[in-house]
This record gives structure tokens, sequence and C-alpha cells, in this order.
């Protein structure tokens, strides 16, 4: 999956980025282990500039922090769909 972003707000050079998400899920002894990886880059003039050797370390830390938590929540949202629904069907079965 990819998201694309871009930093608002009047700039000389527009800040546009990529995140590219891979998830895979593998079944598990006791459950399921949910993996997900979180590439961000920047695209567009910046990436040029990055590439040429001009290097924004406060946005590429800005960067990896979204890609962080972009991980982070989707990993949560993926664990959510497998967790059991609350309810009375969760205490079915001991009730005897």
């Amino acid at each position: 999956m990819v998201h694309r972003g871009e930093l608002a707000g009047p700039r000389l050079i527009p800040v546009r980025w990529v995140i590219t998400e891979c998830v895979s899920a593998e079944p598990a002894e006791h459950g399921t282990d949910i993996t997900v990886h979180a590439l961000s880059q920047m695209s567009g003039p910046r990436r040029v500039l990055h590439l040429m050797g001009y290097h924004d370390t406060i946005t590429t830390r800005w960067l990896t922090d979204q890609s962080c938590r972009h991980a982070e929540r989707t990993a949560a949202a993926i664990a959510a769909l497998f967790a059991a629904p609350p309810g009375p069907a969760a205490g079915a079965d001991s009730a005897g």
C-alpha cells in the first residue's frame, strides 16, 4: 500500500513524501504474527535535492517518526480485527 502526503504551508520547495507499507500475517502457535514494514521517503523536488547531497535532517527525522507511527496504527487496526468481540458469546462455553 502506498500513502502520499505533502506538508501544508507556504514553502519555496514543497515537502512531499511517500510511505510504502507492506503488511504480512503468518499463523503462529497461539494466534497470528502480524508484521508491518513502513518505508518513508521524500518525493518531488526535495527528493532530487536529497539525492544531490542536501540533507534536511529535521524533515528526515519527521518522516521516520511518521512511518513508525503509521506502522503502529496499521498493526493495531489489524490486531483489532482478530480480537474476539466482547459480549455474552465469549463466556457461553464456561457457563456449563
